[in-house]
């Protein structure tokens, strides 16, 4: 009887483990990433930066400075003046404020284009966490039912004499420590769903995953030739600062005033142009240009970060990636079914009197721990790949195909 029931469940374990459902994941990755970007306030932030930097660029195209239009009127009503004024920079000061705006646009598109990529890693990389804690959990409640019938079998054995006291403690206890890695699994489910659907917006359960992590992670191909966008943000940061200096370098000297006039007094009519100038004698911009320069020195120093990061997060995600791509090749395609084998041949021994209640529980203990470490080990290299192909400013991480 114990042989009977331990192999029904060991088998029905294995054809779990080795045979996925038939239904198609309601929610596929490509999805998960496509939800992400929909409702994501990083994505909505860098959107609405971008609208003001578009809009800002687009006013330096007209005149910096609106007309003034001017009446006097005397209260005896026998002179009345007219004028009409429209300031005007000598300096280049709207040339260089169009420079400047450009170069933050620039700043600003490169950002979203970051913030794109960076949104599809932290839905695929959530992903990549409830899969792994969804099909962890699957396995701690397949260790909860073969500690199970591991003990309804010793407890036969004990009742025909077959084994001892012990031997049934042990499976009980055996089955208490299943129990407790089930609820500890279950809780990290919880938990990483939870996060995946916060970033969705919209509630997912277990079963709406796809049960293999590394179908939300692209394999990565060459890196992308050119700077990545945080990087290209950064320097057309930097260039803004410099263009802003120069304007308000320019701005120490106030607009020019050129216009017309018009004035009448009594029959007498006086039309004639007009001209006005502020005299830079005690204000010449001096915060404008202080602060200015210092946003240089701030640029410049962002820049070298954001730069050195780079390179850093390259050369190691290259490392890291490889290493887990070997490690993982090295250890077989076919560890999965080895561990059903295993299990099979622990029960086995276990039947023939080949092994022990203890080694059998301690031996069944690691198989199904390999068997959860297999699965997070797919969990790391699909976190490498996400790293790597973040590090190349790759835009696989975008892509909405099945």
């Amino acid at each position: 009887m114990f042989a009977r029931s331990l192999g029904v469940v060991i088998l029905a374990l294995g054809a779990c483990l080795l045979c996925p459902p038939a239904a198609a994941a309601p929610l596929s990755p490509q999805a998960a990433v496509s939800l992400a970007l929909s409702v994501h306030p990083q994505l909505r932030t860098a959107e609405a930066q971008l609208a003001q930097a578009t809009a800002a660029h687009a006013r330096t195209t007209t005149p910096g400075y609106n007309p003034t239009l001017r009446a006097d009127v005397a209260l005896s009503g026998d002179r009345l003046g007219l004028s009409l004024a429209q300031p005007i920079t000598l300096t280049g000061q709207r040339r260089l404020q169009r420079q400047q705006t450009r170069a933050a646009l620039d700043a600003a598109i490169a950002q979203r284009d970051r913030a794109l990529l960076t949104v599809a890693v932290a839905a695929r990389s959530a992903y990549v966490e409830a899969a792994v804690a969804a099909t962890i959990a699957q396995v701690a409640r397949e260790a909860v039912a073969l500690s199970a019938a591991l003990e309804a079998a010793a407890r036969l054995r004990h009742e025909a004499g077959d084994a001892s006291l012990l031997d049934l403690r042990l499976a009980r206890l055996s089955r208490a420590r299943s129990a407790s890695w089930l609820l500890d699994a279950s809780a990290q489910e919880s938990t990483s769903l939870a996060d995946l659907s916060a970033m969705l917006g919209q509630s997912v359960s277990a079963a709406d995953l796809t049960a293999d992590p590394l179908a939300a992670a692209p394999r990565p191909a060459e890196a992308v030739a050119g700077p990545r966008s945080d990087v290209r943000a950064a320097a057309a940061r930097l260039q803004a600062a410099e263009h802003d200096r120069r304007q308000q370098q320019a701005a120490a000297l106030a607009p020019l005033s050129v216009g017309v006039f018009i004035e009448q007094e009594d029959a007498e009519q006086f039309i004639g142009p007009s001209l006005g100038v502020t005299l830079p004698l005690f204000s010449r911009n001096q915060v404008g240009r202080a602060e200015a320069a210092a946003a240089i020195q701030v640029a410049a120093a962002a820049q070298r970060a954001v730069t050195a990061r780079a390179e850093t997060e390259l050369t190691t995600a290259l490392t890291r990636h490889a290493e887990a791509e070997a490690l993982l090749i090295e250890l077989g395609a076919d560890l999965s079914v080895a561990a059903e084998e295993a299990l099979a041949g622990i029960a086995l021994s276990y039947e023939t009197g080949q092994s022990d209640l203890l080694n059998t529980i301690l031996l069944q203990s690691e198989v199904m721990q390999g068997q959860a470490a297999l699965i997070a080990l797919q969990g790391q290299l699909a976190d490498a790949r996400l790293a790597l192909l973040l590090a190349q400013d790759s835009d696989v991480l975008l892509d909405s195909t099945p």
